[in-house]
């Protein structure tokens, strides 16, 4: 079930987007993860950058209370 915020965003159709530093990440390992992910049907998955500029990617699963991330990969 969607809460009301879902609801809003769809209802307004607002866009989401995010930034990829070329210079940072490898994009064969960016592929292959996706790829992994396709493969193994997940519905989410994560990409984050820390501080020290490192990229991790995670599949997630939306719980009621928490989100549960899974296949730890980095991406540089």
């Amino acid at each position: 079930m969607k809460n009301i915020g879902d609801k809003i965003n769809e209802g307004l159709n607002v866009s989401k987007s995010f930034v990829l530093n070329m210079k940072e990440l490898d994009y064969d390992k960016l592929i292959d993860f996706i790829k992994d992910m396709q493969s193994k049907n997940e519905d989410f998955i994560e990409l984050q950058v820390d501080s020290s500029r490192k990229w991790i990617g995670y599949s997630f699963s939306k719980g009621k209370t928490d989100n549960i991330r899974y296949n730890k990969t980095e991406l540089n």
